[in-house]
């Protein structure tokens, strides 16, 4: 279902579930969200600003960077900031 959040729309979905156990429904959302993160291991996702958020545009197989064409003088500098936000000592 679309529903309209202000300046954009998200999709929802309800699921409803009678029984004693919530178990079920655990599972099968927790087999839901590793089958989406064993999916998106090797991808980058493409996030794009609009208006007040920013929506999600695709996602990309991993390239390796020793294909990436750049010159070495930019190429070092860009793998070093890489590294450093990424490490999770300076994730803040």
């Amino acid at each position: 279902m679309q529903v309209d959040v202000g300046f954009h729309k998200e999709e929802q979905i309800s699921v409803t579930y009678l029984g004693r156990s919530s178990r079920i429904l655990k599972d099968l959302l927790e087999e839901c969200r590793l089958k989406y993160l064993n999916e998106s291991k090797h991808k980058t996702t493409i996030h794009r600003h609009r208006e007040d958020h920013w929506k999600k545009e695709k996602a990309v197989t991993v390239r390796p960077l020793s294909i990436v064409i750049l010159d070495e003088k930019q190429k070092a500098p860009l793998i070093k900031d890489l590294t450093e936000f990424l490490d999770p000592q300076t994730k803040r």
